[in-house]
């Protein structure tokens, strides 16, 4: 599967995940199967490696996990789930890209 650029709110570029591949391998092991999972291209300079990685963790291990044996994952928010994890991760991530401004003056903050 070939990925389109991402639709992150935590990130400035984009396209970090234009032409990159996710990649699940499916084989038969001990009477089950087993799922390998590769983001191929999602490498540590992206913005968005850190979260991503630990994104994909979850959804792989938890919510793939759940699907298959229960019917039911958690998937993306936007589709209607609820990953907090995920959404905590990403605010992380914006707030360490968004300094904050104090009034001294007056007692707001806000972000610059």
């Amino acid at each position: 599967m070939r990925c389109s650029p991402a639709h992150f709110n935590f990130i400035d570029d984009q396209s970090e995940w234009k032409d990159t591949q996710v990649v699940f391998e499916i084989s038969a092991k001990d009477g089950g199967a087993r799922v390998a999972f590769t983001h191929v291209g999602l490498v540590p300079q992206y913005e968005c490696f850190d979260v991503c990685t630990n994104a994909w963790a979850g959804y792989i291990s938890s919510s793939l996990r759940n699907l298959i044996n229960t019917g039911t994952g958690q998937p993306n928010p936007k589709e209607g789930g609820n990953a907090p994890e995920h959404q905590q991760a990403a605010g992380v991530q914006r707030a360490k890209r968004s300094p904050q401004v104090i009034d001294l003056a007056g007692t707001e903050a806000s972000s610059a």
